[in-house]
């Protein structure tokens, strides 16, 4: 019988908490880091999961002089946590809505022309 079916939430591994040192480099506090966490579902906010290391990165916009500001303008660029992974895939320097967006149209155009090409071979 799975833990959905006795009326509980399905269990998650824990999360790393980040070290003080790390929640001071992107200016928030270990709350503000929780209530992300607690935000996005205990998860990466990008695929959901929880990655076998338990890490979640504080995932941030990267604008010029970030390392300069003082941490309470740090902060205001943290967009969330996220796994190495989606960190490192979707998240890096220049990824924006918009050129998400425009990769998300480019896949489904070719996802159409080859169900085309499928259905003419078949």
């Amino acid at each position: 019988m799975s833990e959905a079916s006795l009326g509980r939430a399905a269990v998650r591994p824990p999360v790393r908490t980040p070290s003080p040192r790390t929640l001071a480099k992107y200016g928030i506090t270990l709350r503000e880091w929780e209530e992300i966490l607690r935000r996005q579902r205990y998860a990466c906010g990008v695929c959901r999961e929880v990655p076998p290391s338990a890490v979640l990165h504080i995932e941030h916009e990267h604008v010029r002089g970030y390392r300069l500001m003082p941490a309470e303008q740090r902060k205001l660029y943290v967009r969330g946590l996220a796994c190495y992974g989606c960190n490192g895939r979707w998240l890096r320097r220049g990824a924006t809505p918009a050129v998400l967006k425009a990769a998300a149209r480019y896949l489904e155009a070719y996802a159409r022309r080859k169900a085309l090409t499928a259905q003419k071979v078949a």
